[in-house]
């Protein structure tokens, strides 16, 4: 498939129809961001109240989260392992 050709904005806008979608296109990028901005603060929420409320660092509380939303704790915990295994060799004092 070829790449789409690249038009220059004046072109946009002098074409009424182009213009219109461009503005549809506008409209419905910003719709979304709102909604992202919205649920962003939603979580910012939540992760306050599990630290108010049983004193989860927001941390962990983001990394818990990231795991649970990639579904990839095992590949997770084994990048933990070996990050561990590697601390230990690298950073253990050899008295």
């Amino acid at each position: 498939m070829a790449k789409p050709e690249i038009v220059n904005i004046e072109s946009i806008l002098n074409n009424p129809k182009d213009k219109a979608t461009l503005q549809g296109f506008i409209d419905e990028a910003v719709r979304l961001k709102m909604i992202i901005k919205d649920n962003n603060e939603s979580i910012k929420a939540i992760k306050d109240e599990a630290l108010e409320k049983i004193g989860l660092d927001p941390k962990m509380f983001n990394a818990l989260v990231k795991i649970a939303t990639n579904n990839n704790a095992l590949e997770t915990q084994s990048e933990i392992h070996a990050l561990d295994a590697a601390i230990e060799i690298l950073f253990s004092s050899n008295d």
